[in-house]
């Protein structure tokens, strides 16, 4: 009987899975779920081929923070300040570094520069100095970066990225908040905000559910100068996200009271409680003798 790492019309599909498994790990989980898909293929051979890969998008996907040592606020990994394969730009402090996807490491820190986007320095970082307020005020762990970028037809566009974790293994659930806005600066004093909202929590003590939410949303605004845009820019997103915050409590509270009651009868179907007490004069445990 041929093995399966010989078998290539068998082990492809199983590569394939075990791909798609990694990229959608639950925050926080990423190497645990590799671990167990690493147990369940038996192939570390074809694994590597795939692993690399998942663990980069996956990092991506997240807005993976990196810290810095003795810098307060982290870098992060993102699909926005990527420059070359596994190589990302921190505008904070005009650095690339390189990132270890599997390792979760940075390395080789050096001065970065791109013209396009030094022009677009003074107002990136106006807007960061805002969205670090709006951050500071409403997270109690999140971080942000403001990304500077220039559109195929010239226009000037910034990209927010907002990613707040909470991991809890030891109490079984982990939660994961993040939020892209691009701001688009248009002709004239209008400019366009396209954001997301993406949400997930795991809880898995006694079982395995994810809450994903994700909630798109797109805007058009008028501004004055770059102060009334970014200050507006910020009040929009903390409308949006805390609409997000309580559709998704109020959304739970409706799944309480009536889709997970509405699983299972609250009372036996003669619709009165059991009493319990007078069970013993019921004889119930005779009639359920064999005859």
């Amino acid at each position: 009987m041929p093995s399966e790492a010989n078998d290539a019309t068998t082990l492809s599909p199983k590569t394939e899975i075990a791909s798609t498994l990694i990229r959608k790990a639950p925050p926080g989980q990423i190497k645990e779920v590799y671990y167990d898909v690493r147990s369940l293929l038996k192939n570390d051979e074809s694994l590597k081929k795939v692993a690399a890969d998942a663990f980069a998008y996956h990092n991506k996907k997240h807005f993976f923070p990196v810290a810095i040592e003795g810098v307060e606020k982290p870098a992060h990994v993102t699909p926005y300040n990527e420059i070359e394969a596994s190589r990302f730009y921190h505008p904070r402090n005009r650095m690339s570094f390189r990132f270890d996807h599997m390792q979760f490491e940075s390395t080789d820190w050096s001065p970065y520069s791109d013209a396009n986007i030094d022009q677009l320095e003074p107002k990136r970082s106006a807007l960061e100095a805002v969205i670090d307020a709006y951050v500071e005020a409403h997270f109690k762990q999140g971080s942000a970066d403001v990304y500077a970028l220039r559109s195929t037809d010239g226009k000037e566009e910034f990209v927010i990225c907002i990613v707040n974790n909470r991991y809890q293994p030891k109490n079984f659930w982990n939660g994961h908040w993040k939020s892209r806005w691009t701001v688009r600066i248009e002709s004239g004093h209008q400019a366009k905000i396209v954001g997301k909202i993406k949400v997930i929590v795991h809880y898995f003590e006694d079982g395995n559910v994810q809450l994903v939410n994700s909630k798109p949303i797109e805007r058009t605004l008028s501004f004055t100068n770059d102060v009334n845009l970014w200050q507006t820019v910020a009040k929009i997103i903390g409308e949006e996200e805390s609409n997000c915050q309580k559709a998704i409590g109020d959304s739970c509270h409706r799944l309480g009271d009536s889709i997970f009651r509405g699983l299972r009868r609250q009372l036996p179907v003669t619709r009165s409680k059991i009493d319990w007490p007078k069970l013993i004069n019921y004889k119930v445990g005779t009639e359920l003798k064999p005859q």
